[in-house]
């Protein structure tokens, strides 16, 4: 299946961003992974409402030196949070410019946030 598209939010403010984005209805359903536009800097902020740990893991890519390696982080069951970021171009950018985020199961919920 596709990835999802995730939507660029905008930090802001004193306050927490992921609280404000995830009270503001801001985070998707996350399935089958998702992509987003990588431009330096992003904030991804995940949310496990499910009863279940679940693996998040953003894919690595070749970087000026060529190494290239994953970030996973197990996120934990019961509103357990997880951050990745913010996320530099060299070393995370795939091909056409994305980032890829892949899960080990449905259920978590993922908000993008971009700097001002």
């Amino acid at each position: 299946m596709a990835r999802l598209a995730l939507t660029r939010r905008t930090m802001g403010g004193t306050k927490n961003p992921a609280v404000v984005a995830f009270a503001a209805g801001d985070a998707v359903l996350l399935a089958d992974g998702a992509e987003f536009d990588l431009m330096g800097g992003e904030i991804l902020v995940v949310h496990n409402p499910t009863v279940g740990a679940i693996t998040a893991t953003l894919l690595g890519a070749p970087d000026t030196q060529g190494r290239d390696v994953d970030s996973a982080q197990v996120v934990a069951a019961n509103d357990g949070m997880a951050v990745f970021g913010p996320v530099a171009q060299d070393g995370w950018q795939q091909t056409g410019g994305k980032g890829h985020l892949d899960v080990t199961v449905d259920g978590l919920l993922v908000t993008l946030l971009a700097p001002a």
